[in-house]
């Protein structure tokens, strides 16, 4: 784990509940952590919609920041020779 489960940063977005039912309150807590850290950033509207699907592309993006915000992974420049 990334060791934040117990933190609390609260949840600026607006999008808690919707038709399909609102997000229990340690799920949202998260959701406000993993904005905190810049892992997991919303949309650009400003919503995070938390019951919609999660692209793989998503998934790799919110491993692959949360490992490098603990010092797990370091962070490289894109090296051009390698991706054209």
């Amino acid at each position: 784990g990334m060791f934040w489960d117990t933190e609390d940063h609260g949840t600026l977005f607006p999008d808690r509940c919707n038709a399909e039912g609102c997000i229990d309150d340690n799920l949202w807590r998260n959701i406000g952590t993993l904005y905190y850290y810049n892992v997991a950033r919303g949309y650009g509207d400003g919503t995070y919609n938390p019951t919609g699907d999660v692209l793989h592309a998503q998934v790799l993006s919110f491993i692959t920041r949360g490992m490098v915000t603990n010092g797990f992974w370091l962070q490289r420049p894109a090296d051009p020779n390698l991706y054209g």
